[in-house]
């Protein structure tokens, strides 16, 4: 969306819209200072963009946080910060984006090696050394060749599961049409990954409850060795949008009386057949009543 043109990218803006980018970008130049003081390198700021020499691949960009002066083996220096969730994908050494970035840096600027400082949690600091890998740098100039010739094509990638293609798509058709309808009972494809949609989300409202009765199981039996309770019923949703039953206004609580209760599948269902149908107009259409250990879901005309 960005190389295409479609939206713009503001670094500034959204660096100080941000919390991590902002404190990021703040942080920067101490942790560069901690490392010249470890290390007895003097660094220096790099503020240009730097491209690739070959003309074959002018596609590749590099931006450099600094390059390191005095050492023979290392040439570039890149400051990282890690938050309390990111600080465990630095337990077992640097993770692979960032490995990524830095051969792709090494790639750019025909280097040997790198250097990566790291300030975890504010409070601890590592240094690790990257060196160049012809084998990693040959795999990113290829996926960068066939991403770049993606951009040139206008072609977009297929749609996955991540959060960048549920913005891409939202930003590509913002608005909804109503009254509108696309008959896809004809598309084979289509029907199949309906169906897998249903068996999935079959398998995540199975798979949620299996989950909250395990949990509550281990709660009441922990609470029972602690002595709190010699008697404990483990049961109820942890998910309400995954339990059989709902209750509307159930929040504030129900005086004295038979509260109405609303079968939520059938509930989804009803919402899923008209676009036009929501919660206000359904509720009042649909009872269940309890006699003789059945469930009688009646709708009232």
């Amino acid at each position: 969306m960005i190389k295409t043109g479609r939206i713009k990218q503001s670094i500034e803006d959204e660096s100080e819209g941000h919390a991590p980018l902002y404190w990021g970008k703040r942080l920067e130049p101490l942790v560069a200072e901690y490392y010249s003081m470890h290390t007895n390198y003097k660094v220096r700021r790099v503020n240009a963009v730097l491209q690739h020499p070959d003309p074959d691949k002018s596609f590749m960009l590099a931006n450099l946080d600094y390059s390191v002066l005095g050492d023979a083996d290392v040439q570039i220096l890149e400051c990282k910060t890690a938050g309390e969730y990111g600080a465990k994908l630095w337990r077992d050494g640097v993770p692979l984006y960032v490995l990524c970035q830095v051969q792709h840096q090494l790639a750019v600027t025909g280097k040997k090696a790198a250097h990566i400082c790291v300030l975890i949690c504010g409070h601890e600091t590592r240094i690790f050394k990257v060196i160049r890998s012809e084998s990693v740098i040959q795999h990113i100039v290829n996926a960068e060749r066939y991403f770049w010739e993606c951009v040139e094509k206008d072609t977009p990638p297929d749609a996955d599961a991540s959060e960048s293609a549920a913005k891409a798509l939202q930003l590509l058709y913002p608005e909804h049409v109503p009254l509108s309808t696309t008959d896809l009972s004809l598309d084979d494809q289509a029907n199949q990954q309906f169906e897998q949609l249903i068996q999935a989300r079959n398998h995540i409202e199975k798979h949620q409850e299996q989950f909250d009765l395990l949990k509550h199981q281990l709660q009441a039996a922990d609470a029972v060795k602690a002595e709190s309770g010699n008697l404990i019923i483990a049961g109820g949703m942890e998910s309400m949008s995954n339990a059989p039953y709902l209750m509307d206004k159930a929040r504030a609580g129900f005086r004295m009386g038979s509260p109405t209760m609303c079968c939520r599948k059938a509930l989804k269902m009803l919402k899923q057949a008209s676009p036009w149908v929501c919660w206000r107009r359904i509720w009042p259409t649909m009872k269940i009543t309890l006699a003789n250990s059945r469930t009688i879901l009646q709708s009232a005309h």
